[in-house]
Parts: structure tokens; sequence; C-alpha cells
């Protein structure tokens, strides 16, 4: 960060507690040095639903629902915002998702941390377990989600299309779902690679996708700071 203008958008909750696990260190201090350190924002990955009766079907080892909200919770009283995500799809039922959304809300409610949210079909792949489903939601059932997202966290400025799941044009229609946001430019990817679908997409089809849709190209950062239309590598596009 000394040398190029980055930003740093990094660790999910479960590397940031095993972090201050392992240093033998509380989590406030472990966010307070890595803070002190360069990261400016952190991600809502490992999220899943937010309900650990889901949590201990799918993910047994996996940190719980209070553990991810106490981590995003100590990033915002210390002035680190982040993201927030929703992947659904496991099996889980209506008020499975529900939860998950009213334990975004009440977080929210309570520091204003969350720049942005994200909501994803589940995917699968060669390697999917067989306690889980082997096929991801319709297209239809994520634009409702996207739909229900919007509505029910109302306190949240920003919800992105997830293209890089569901492809440019879902992701395009989801822009009339409540959608604000057309996602990133990827330039690599190691999530979503092992699973049946693999998505790409360079800034000038992000673009041309987004105007298409009848909105406007900006360009964002990762706390959502707003500029002109740029094509430049890695350029991550919002819409209005």
């Amino acid at each position: 960060k000394q040398q190029f203008r980055v930003q740093c958008h990094c660790f999910s909750a479960s590397e940031i507690l095993n972090l201050a696990q392992v240093s033998g260190i509380s989590l406030q201090e472990a966010l307070a040095r890595l803070k002190e350190a360069g990261l400016d924002s952190i991600p809502g990955a490992g999220a899943e639903i937010l309900d650990d009766e889901i949590r201990n079907r799918i993910s047994p080892m996996k940190l719980k629902t209070e553990e991810w909200l106490e981590v995003h919770r100590t990033a915002h009283r210390l002035g680190l915002p982040s993201t927030a995500t929703m992947v659904f799809g496991f099996g889980e039922t209506l008020d499975h998702r529900l939860n998950h959304l009213d334990r975004l809300r009440q977080l929210q409610e309570e520091t204003g941390g969350f720049v942005g949210v994200i909501v994803w079909p589940y995917q699968t792949g060669k390697r999917t377990p067989l306690i889980l489903p082997q096929q991801k939601p319709l297209d239809e059932e994520y634009l409702r989600m996207q739909a229900l997202t919007r509505v029910y966290l109302d306190n949240f400025e920003n919800l992105q299309a997830s293209w890089l799941t569901v492809g440019l044009a879902t992701g395009q229609r989801a822009l009339h779902f409540g959608a604000n946001d057309a996602g990133s430019v990827v330039l690599e990817e190691n999530v979503v690679t092992g699973a049946a679908d693999s998505l790409a997409a360079g800034a000038e089809e992000l673009r041309r996708n987004i105007e298409m849709a009848g909105f406007v190209p900006l360009e964002r950062d990762s706390i959502y700071s707003r500029r002109a239309p740029s094509l430049r590598r890695g350029a991550i596009f919002v819409s209005r």
C-alpha cells in the first residue's frame, strides 16, 4: 500500500477469528492490528445461511452464526466497513432465509457498518456432497430472493447482482429486481471455478450489459465510493 493505490478488502470472518486464536489475542486486537497494517474492509464470506440449524448440517466445523456476526460487529466498531452475503439453496426453508436477513438487518441497525450485500444461489459441482441438493436453484428463485432482499434490507444501500454465479443475462435482469450493483471484473477466481458453471467477463462487457438494461455504469471501489465510468482493467461497476 505504500507503493500502490490499492484497497485491501480481504480476510473472511473465519480467517480473522482463526488468526486471533492462533496468535493468542482477542478478536478486537487482531482486527486492530490488521487495520494498522493496511486492512481497509472485510468481505462477507462464510455467511452462507446465518442459522445454526443449517450451518451444523452443511458445515459443522465452520464458525457459528454469533461468531460471524461478532467479527463484523467488532470490525464496524473499529471503523472497518464490510459486506454481507447470503448463499441459499442448501435445502433450507424460507424461515431460515428470513432469519438470515433479519440478523443482518439487526446488525446493520446497530452498527451501520455494512456497505453492501450480495446474494447468490448455491453452486453444484462434480464433488457436491450427497447430503446437499444436486441441482442449484433456478434463476427465477434467485431473482425472487434479490427482490426480497432489497425489500427486507432497506437499511442496506447497495445490493449486488451476482453475475459470476448466475450469468450475465440473469445478472442483467437482477438490476430490475432491486440490485444497484452489477458486480466486478474478476481477474482471478478460485471459489466458483470448482462448480459446474464458470463464468468470466471483461470491463467492456459489463459496461455494455448495464447499458442494455437501461442503466448508467459507474465505477466504484470496495466501499462503494463512486466515480465516472472507466474501462481500465479491474474496474467495478455500479448501475443507477
